[in-house]
């Protein structure tokens, strides 16, 4: 094993796992807090305009389409969008 290898398997790696990790949990905190965000807005505009379901239809469609294009990369890589990630 030459010494770019160990330093690849014993310090690279590891770290690149840990920032992965670090970077789905913030990515995580930011989709709730959008979320509320969100339902925060339309809840507004409903009060103001008297539009319930225009306001709750595009808010579920904004959602979706934010949660479906978070999904599609872990799809095209072979894990479903509720499976945990996997080291091959």
């Amino acid at each position: 094993m030459t010494r770019f290898e160990a330093f690849r398997h014993a310090v690279l790696l590891p770290a690149l796992g840990s920032q992965i990790i670090i970077v789905m949990l913030g990515s995580a905190a930011c989709s709730q807090i959008a979320t509320e965000a969100l339902n925060f807005a339309a809840n507004f505009i409903q009060s103001r305009s008297f539009r319930a379901f225009e306001t709750c239809a595009l808010s579920l469609s904004a959602q979706r389409s934010w949660r479906i294009s978070l999904a599609v990369p872990r799809t095209l890589e072979g894990h479903s969008p509720t499976s945990p990630l996997r080291h091959r």
